[in-house]
């Protein structure tokens, strides 16, 4: 769980469970997609991250194609998986009151039990928080581990399975 102060206020990020993360990444594929074209290459540069993990290079990324990028693809998100992936999200924020965590909405979309929350900007924060700690260990590599491999080796798996 990510702990975050926003404008006076601490907030309890969660993690989805995990079908909600499968029914988040479904919707999210598009505007992933639709970022692809900021990567230059078939395979984007790859830098390693302090946790061993692999992460893109986005250090040549043009700030202004990149913002042009997600907008365009953003827009394209119907407002029923916009929503969707937002709600999902704000499921899983609690806030602090006195020394107690409580939950940030009431039920499944339902009204924010803190004013100052109903606001774009600390949604928007904490949904990306949100995404963060719940998806931030997704990865294709994973997922499919023939993307571990180097061409090489996958070329000589390939070969030796057929022999």
């Amino acid at each position: 769980m990510a702990d975050i102060a926003i404008n006076g206020h601490q907030y309890r990020c969660g993690k989805m469970p995990t079908i909600t993360q499968r029914h988040v990444v479904k919707r999210l594929m598009p505007v992933l997609q639709g970022l692809s074209p900021l990567f230059a290459g078939t395979r984007p540069p790859r830098l390693a991250a302090q946790n061993g993990e692999l992460v893109p290079d986005v250090q040549d990324i043009n700030v202004y194609d990149a913002i042009a990028a997600l907008s365009n693809t953003i827009g394209m998100m119907s407002d029923a998986d916009a929503d969707y992936v937002i709600d999902s999200a704000l499921d899983v924020v609690s806030w602090k009151q006195g020394n107690r965590w409580m939950p940030l909405r009431a039920g499944h979309g339902g009204a924010f039990m803190l004013g100052d929350a109903d606001d774009l900007a600390t949604q928007l924060r904490l949904t990306w928080e949100v995404l963060v700690e719940s998806l931030g260990n997704f990865s294709f590599a994973v997922v499919l581990p023939s993307l571990q491999t180097s061409d090489s080796d996958q070329t000589a798996n390939t070969q030796s399975s057929g022999s």
